[in-house]
């Protein structure tokens, strides 16, 4: 190791120590889906999952936030901008999702839920925004072991607080209170962390407060490739409530192989980030394709292979409708998993009409489940063939979007040189 930089080796341990603390966070977040699968009511786990995608889409959003935070922060790392950006954001957040809850509260009935538990997932995602602000900046200081420590105790906290409002009869509003402490742990200990590294530092008197730029377009892209990943529990309940528990339990099934791929993406898509050669991005890209397509694929065979076991290990004998169709979901969560590593490499290559394929298919999915509904088999199908069309039409446009910048990069142009 003696020719390797200190500053490589810091690299090195920063990836090894995030991918460990990511693994064990992700771990803890399936299987609280999986306790609320096995304690609560079929219907209410149905009702429960619908507000879940809820939350989980403005996850997507506070993390596409979080990075225009990280750059802020790397901009100006000091006390005033520490407050600054948690201020600016409170000022987007607050009023946002205030007035979208108040919106959304009459329609909750239309997915089972009642005005409480809307009210409850609002406050739960203003403290997300909140808290991924704080984590964004510990990102951009360099403190990326700090963040993933972070979100690992902050599921831990989800998992011992929901679990056991849930165990005393809390019921979906047990279940949705773990996130809300998941939330609050996190806020406050990237609060704490964050004041205690820049106490010591300079006031910077004499430096510009940080702004914080919010790229729409990237936006767009990361939160509407995801969003087929959460909306089709949101749409069953609307269209097929009677079928939300079965339908649930194979969705929740199905994402074991997103998570299984994910920390190939999570690896990439910084490192894409800071390099500016097109042609050592796109070696990088393939290589991140064909590891995500392996594993994903290797998971989705599995339970496709053997979908009883792996129903029954999740939730017992408590959705035995669910077993015939978790093997053709794997398969399409597979192909959401390329497609969600397509839209982060489009991200990079700042493509201005990345966020349309997942629109199309988004488009399509809510035809979909409001034409073919009357099965769970319908649901099923709808949601893969959702998939499947947001990775052809993404694919096509990554693959036209590469071609372009390899074709135009200068060949004196150096490769794989950080920015």
């Amino acid at each position: 190791m003696s020719d390797v930089s200190p500053g490589w080796r810091m690299l090195y341990a920063d990836i090894a120590v995030f991918g460990i603390a990511f693994g064990f966070t992700n771990l803890i977040s399936y299987l609280y889906l999986v306790i609320a699968g096995r304690t609560l009511a079929a219907a209410d786990f149905g009702v429960f999952n619908a507000l879940l995608g809820l939350i989980t889409l403005s996850g997507f959003l506070a993390t596409s936030m979080q990075l225009a935070v990280t750059q802020a922060a790397a901009r100006n790392p000091g006390q005033s901008g520490f407050a600054v950006l948690m201020r600016t954001t409170l000022q987007f957040a607050f009023p946002g999702i205030g007035l979208l809850v108040l919106a959304a509260m009459p329609f909750a009935a239309a997915i089972g839920a009642d005005a409480e538990q809307v009210a409850l997932c609002g406050l739960a995602v203003l403290l997300m925004f909140l808290g991924s602000t704080a984590l964004g900046f510990l990102a951009g200081i360099g403190r990326i072991r700090s963040q993933a420590g972070i979100n690992l105790v902050g599921a831990i906290a989800r998992l011992a607080s929901g679990w056991l409002l849930m165990l005393v009869g809390g019921g979906i509003a047990g279940a949705v209170l773990g996130y809300f402490f998941n939330y609050v742990v996190v806020l406050i200990l990237a609060w704490w962390i964050g004041s205690r590294v820049v106490a010591g530092w300079s006031l910077e008197g004499t430096s510009e407060p940080p702004e914080l730029r919010l790229d729409v377009t990237a936006m767009a892209t990361f939160v509407l490739a995801f969003a087929p990943f959460s909306l089709d529990q949101l749409l069953v309940q609307v269209f097929a409530p009677s079928l939300g528990g079965n339908y649930a339990a194979v969705a929740t099934t199905g994402k074991l192989v997103f998570f299984a791929a994910y920390p190939v993406m999570a690896v990439t898509y910084p490192h894409m980030l800071r390099k500016s050669g097109v042609r050592y991005r796109a070696r990088l890209l393939v290589g991140a394709v064909a590891g995500v397509t392996c594993i994903a694929g290797s998971v989705a065979w599995i339970l496709a292979m053997f979908p009883r076991p792996a129903i029954a290990m999740l939730f017992g004998g408590r959705f035995p409708q669910a077993v015939p169709y978790a093997g053709s979901l794997a398969f399409g969560v597979a192909c959401f998993s390329i497609s969600a590593l397509g839209a982060h490499a489009l991200i990079v290559w700042g493509s201005r009409l990345g966020f349309l394929p997942s629109l199309v298919g988004l488009g399509a999915g809510m035809v979909l489940f409001a034409v073919r509904h009357d099965t769970l088999a319908m649901l099923v199908e709808n949601q893969v063939w959702v998939y499947g069309l947001q990775l052809i039409l993404l694919l096509a446009l990554l693959g036209i979007t590469v071609r372009r910048s390899l074709t135009t990069t200068p060949s004196a142009a150096p490769e794989g040189v950080a920015t």
